[in-house]
């Protein structure tokens, strides 16, 4: 009896471990229900984030643009794995009416820093103008806002911030992404 409970307890620590841990990613757990606020084709609720540096903005700041919010954390090693790539294709977006609003869940603005310093170095890679570096202290604003139950996720919003795709896990640059990376952007220079 007592061998079966603590085989039970392993397999269901190490389950929700590897999930929220975003080394496994169990769909599942990630159904967004129909009547949620941040369901697809719905407006993202008007957010308030807090970048590196202190201040404060709104989503709504960036009204009209095509936005990918993409939550992450130092601490995730399929984002540290990611990073690299989002900075190489958000370049080629650089000019385009589009921002990603990288959303990191950690403890400080510290680690965040310290991230970039050693990425930056490794890679020789600087940040793109249309990526915003933001702080989620302990990922409050990915859970209570967009229920965010593991990392990397991005919530790709068009021009009126409406949902329209979650992508859980990294970022497939792949043709349908970039098709729809294109449609969003054509409608954009339409208004």
């Amino acid at each position: 009896m007592m061998r079966s409970l603590s085989f039970f307890l392993f397999a269901t620590i190490l389950f929700f471990g590897l999930h929220y841990s975003g080394v496994v990613h169990f769909d599942f757990l990630d159904s967004v229900p129909e009547d949620a606020s941040y369901a697809k084709g719905k407006a993202i609720p008007d957010v308030v984030f807090t970048k590196l540096d202190g201040t404060q903005f709104r989503l709504s700041e960036h009204a009209g643009k095509v936005v990918l919010l993409h939550f992450w954390g130092t601490w995730c090693a399929p984002c540290q794995e990611e990073f690299p790539r989002l900075i190489k294709e958000m370049k080629q977006y650089e000019q385009q009416n589009m921002v990603m609003l990288a959303v990191a869940a950690d403890h400080t603005q510290k680690e965040v820093k310290d991230f970039f310093e050693v990425l930056y170095k490794e890679h020789e890679l600087s940040l793109p103008r249309n990526i915003e570096l933001i702080w989620d202290e302990d990922g409050k604003v990915a859970a209570e806002s967009f229920q965010i139950t593991g990392f990397p996720e991005t919530i790709v919003l068009n021009s009126q911030h409406l949902m329209l795709q979650k992508i859980v896990g990294p970022i497939e640059w792949d043709k349908p992404f970039l098709e729809l990376l294109a449609e969003l952007l054509n409608e954009t220079q339409k208004k």
